[in-house]
């Protein structure tokens, strides 16, 4: 019996580029794809700790990539 494999693709322009990416987050910076993410904390918690002031979070909406809004440091 052979199973069925499914590999879900999130694709949308950020900027003028179309970014293709298995993964529904997306940290960038400038027009450096840095790494991606399944989800929104594991996100920010690299940006916190890795990102640079340029870096910024994109979210795929299921037609094209939103960027998310910077959360605030811990103090």
């Amino acid at each position: 019996m052979k199973r069925a494999v499914t590999c879900t693709m999130f694709a949308g322009r950020i900027g003028e580029k179309v970014v293709m990416s298995d993964h529904p987050i997306l940290a960038v910076d400038g027009e450096q794809i840095l790494f991606a993410f399944d989800n929104v904390d594991d996100a920010t918690g690299f940006l916190l700790k890795e990102g640079s002031d340029t870096t910024t979070l994109f979210r795929h909406n299921g037609k094209d990539w939103d960027k998310v809004e910077r959360p605030c440091p811990q103090r």
